[in-house]
């Protein structure tokens, strides 16, 4: 399962420094977004927007998150 989850800076930093709270980590997960099996892969779509206007390829914008091959990996 991929989660994401949206946490200040300052919590990013804690997390790293291993000064979370446990409270704050499942507050962070549990308002998270899940990810659904099978996803794409994920781009920052301001991105697309700059290489569209710019006339540049668009396959070249950079991954934020990789496709989750899960599903086709079941089939086989």
């Amino acid at each position: 399962m991929q989660i994401v989850i949206d946490i200040s800076e300052d919590d990013y930093r804690k997390v790293q420094d291993g000064r979370a709270s446990v409270s704050m980590m499942r507050k962070a997960i549990r308002n998270g977004t899940i990810l659904p099996k099978g996803h794409g892969r994920l781009i920052d779509a301001d991105d697309i927007d700059n290489h569209i206007i710019g006339h540049v390829d668009t396959r070249s914008c950079p991954t934020i998150i990789e496709a989750d091959n899960a599903e086709s990996e079941d089939k086989e």
